[in-house]
């Protein structure tokens, strides 16, 4: 019977502590874990509640078959972290003492907290490598950079489609308010005939803006739709947002109401303001 699937770390006491990564139960690595002593490992809270559903993980025994078959006992249970970038959820995962690992890695991290700017201590770190292994490269960087990297290409997909949604907004705004102006200008001579028949302003504008309304109101039902319709060809583009975001879509409709009723009402005024005789002779 084969087990759940686990990534593999190997890490030194301390890590955890230097990553602020939280210890939930049990106890972190310390300088006893060495080769001779049993083995031991810490889960993450992704994989105690995948093999231990409603059980303490601390004090049971796994195999992971990385570099060894002999037994490990979970001597702890740490915090989820993502490792494969914040837009994918943690995965089940099994860090192990580096004094019971040391043959396993092919390159080795070395984490350092600091209070001050990180870039002020890459040469004092990089010379203190260079003594304690001068044959060995290194590579300065931050997690602040990593995680930079790791989302450059999301983010600038995200620009990406914010900046044309912008855009289709923007065009979106300007054909309903000319659309809507032109309608409104082609109705002077029947505006002029009800203010020459004795329509109030008032009613004039209601009966435009209810009109114009309705058509609006038809065009939005529809753009809805489409854009539901859409959203399943945005969804591997966002992070932590549904495709269907009610936020988004309830901002984009009452940006597109604002304008409609602006586009219809300031024609629609104007319209009253011509002389009744002027109106009847237009064409």
């Amino acid at each position: 019977m084969s087990g759940p699937q686990a990534v593999m770390s190997v890490v030194t006491p301390g890590y955890f502590r230097t990553m602020s990564i939280p210890v939930a139960s049990g106890r972190d690595f310390a300088d006893r874990d060495t080769f001779d002593a049993p083995f031991t490992a810490l889960i993450n809270e992704a994989l105690a509640k995948q093999a231990f559903p409603n059980q303490d993980p601390v004090g049971h025994v796994i195999f992971c078959g990385l570099d060894t078959l002999k037994p490990m006992t979970i001597v702890g249970v740490v915090g989820n972290v993502r490792q494969w970038g914040p837009a994918i959820k943690p995965w089940p995962e099994i860090y192990m003492p580096y004094e019971q690992h040391p043959q396993t890695a092919t390159s080795l991290n070395l984490l350092v907290r600091t209070a001050v700017e990180p870039g002020s201590v890459e040469e004092t770190l990089r010379r203190k490598l260079h003594n304690i292994s001068p044959d060995v490269p290194s590579k300065f960087t931050t997690v602040q950079a990593e995680l930079s990297e790791s989302v450059a290409a999301p983010r600038f997909r995200a620009l990406l489609v914010a900046a044309f949604a912008a855009l289709a907004l923007v065009l979106a705004m300007a054909g309903i308010y000319g659309v809507m102006a032109y309608s409104v200008a082609e109705r002077t001579r029947e505006i002029g005939i009800r203010m020459a028949l004795g329509a109030q302003t008032s009613g004039v504008v209601r009966l435009v803006l209810g009109q114009g309304m309705k058509l609006v109101g038809v065009g939005l039902a529809l753009g809805l739709a489409g854009a539901l319709a859409a959203t399943r060809v945005l969804a591997s583009l966002l992070f932590e947002v549904k495709p269907a975001d009610p936020v988004a879509f309830i901002g984009a409709i009452a940006a597109l109401l604002c304008v409609a009723l602006v586009a219809n009402y300031i024609p629609a005024q104007r319209a009253t303001r011509v002389d009744p005789m002027v109106a009847l002779r237009h064409e």
